[in-house]
């Protein structure tokens, strides 16, 4: 099909789902223009039909302005009729830009151009394709959003076009991200975006370890802390040391407004005060360090 052959046919108009060529997809339609549009391609257009996408999801009847201006030319290769709506398998051949769209018989139809897509330089073309797929291969992070058998076929000879379209069908986007990379027609531009992907999924990965990781030395600190202050009750309690005048101490410490350096200071002593043997003399002198602090800050 020639990039000047205008073409018109059905639309179908899906609320957040990107059609790429070279990436099979199952696509479910309730809505009534989208099954006749797809009952009009099956009886009169070949199984041919448009798919687009619709910028607002929460739009029921989108007109021409509310959907975006590239879409896939598709062919009906498998449909299932649930009465309450159709699943279609259907097959991209191509991409295209919709001229112009207009209601029909209850359906939506539009007529549109082709796009070719442009190589750049094939070198640049072959070290992003590389240097994608070896990112791939070694984040498992990366791994988890794509299917292990997908990294597999991924990884055997195709053609740049095919990797990419099947990297920004599968990568997790925005709607927004996967229709600009559509609408892209150099195809290194095209993989560069993807590229870009990769490594902003890449970082939030690491942030996200990083956060973990923090958040778990964090509750092991506290554990311990917990751990270690039980500890230390049940030795006072078995010492018979009185826990009573601790707590005391510290309610008074918060009750007083005493300035914010002295309190840091006077609960630094009390726990050393703690740890220590209560008839030992360093403890009678912290003790009394204390209570001297806690005097002359009235």
């Amino acid at each position: 099909m020639d990039s000047n052959d205008k073409i018109t046919l059905p639309v179908l108009i899906t609320r957040g789902l990107v059609v790429f060529p070279y990436n099979p997809c199952s696509i479910e339609a309730a809505r009534d223009f989208s099954m006749k549009a797809i009952d009009a391609s099956r009886k009169e257009a070949d199984s041919l039909l448009l798919v687009v996408v619709q910028k607002d999801p929460t739009t029921d009847k989108p007109g021409k302005d509310e959907v975006y201006q590239v879409g896939s030319l598709c062919r009906i290769v498998s449909f299932l009729d649930q009465k309450r709506f159709y699943r279609i398998k259907v097959n991209c051949t191509k991409r295209v830009k919709i001229l112009d769209m207009q209601m029909s018989n209850g359906m939506y139809v539009a007529s549109a151009l082709p796009l070719d897509d442009e190589r750049g330089n094939n070198r640049e073309e072959m070290v992003l394709v590389k240097d994608m797929l070896s990112e791939l291969q070694r984040s498992p992070e990366l791994r988890m959003s794509i299917p292990p058998q997908l990294i597999m076929a991924l990884s055997k000879p195709m053609d740049a076009i095919e990797f990419g379209n099947i990297l920004a069908s599968t990568l997790p986007m925005s709607v927004d991200q996967r229709q600009d990379i559509l609408a892209t027609d150099n195809v290194n531009e095209r993989l560069m975006k993807i590229y870009k992907v990769i490594n902003k999924e890449k970082e939030i990965a690491n942030i996200d370890q990083k956060i973990q990781k923090e958040v778990r030395d964090s509750m092991d600190k506290s554990q311990k802390d917990y751990i270690l202050r039980e500890k230390l009750r049940q030795i006072h309690k078995e010492l018979g040391d009185n826990q009573e005048e601790g707590q005391s101490l510290l309610e008074r410490l918060e009750k007083n407004p005493y300035p914010e350096h002295i309190k840091a200071k006077i609960k630094a002593e009390y726990r050393r005060y703690e740890m220590m043997p209560q008839a030992s003399l360093e403890s009678s002198l912290i003790k009394q360090y204390i209570d001297t602090l806690m005097e002359i800050n009235k």
